[in-house]
């Protein structure tokens, strides 16, 4: 299914396009389906994907409509989000030794 892309998804879209395998995604609370195709690009680019536990949120669409759509790593209430980063961050800092060198990248329009 496709969905309009949206400011979020463009900017999730461009990181995952620049930072590949080194982007964490977060998404939460929201309406509709922004988000859903930026989380798409970010797990095609072997990022990881972060989304607040729909039940949790205020508005829940956005992130229950990424889980429905993608594959979600991580879905977890607010409050546990930034422990998770943390972590995350820690870990792929010492995993990567030395700063990759990027390569000029042309965004698709159809995308």
């Amino acid at each position: 299914m496709l969905f309009p892309l949206d400011d979020i998804d463009r900017l999730f879209l461009s990181a995952a396009l620049s930072y590949g395998n080194r982007l964490i995604g977060v998404l939460l609370t929201g309406r509709l389906y922004d988000g859903t195709r930026g989380m798409q690009a970010i797990k095609q680019h072997g990022g990881v994907t972060i989304i607040q536990d729909p039940d949790s949120a205020a508005f829940p669409s956005m992130p229950r409509n990424a889980q429905k759509h993608c594959q979600i790593d991580y879905c977890l209430p607010l409050l546990q989000i930034a422990p998770l980063l943390q972590q995350l961050v820690g870990t792929r800092l010492l995993l990567e030794e030395e700063p990759q060198k990027r390569e000029h990248i042309v965004v698709k329009k159809d995308y």
